[in-house]
């Protein structure tokens, strides 16, 4: 049980880094914002909130 939370707890750490580093680099570039980084958002957005619930 306990080596499932930190898997959660890990798989929740890498979502939100690369969460995190996607937004940095789209606020350094502020440039056009492919249409895919905004599926890439909704993707991490749903595994974040169903991490979030599941722990």
């Amino acid at each position: 049980m306990s080596s499932a939370v930190a898997v959660a707890a890990a798989a929740t750490a890498v979502a939100v880094f690369s969460f995190l580093k996607d937004t940095i680099d789209i606020i350094i570039s502020r440039h056009r914002i492919p249409p895919i980084q905004y599926y890439y958002y909704s993707i991490h957005l749903s595994i974040l909130v169903a991490l979030i619930i599941i722990v």
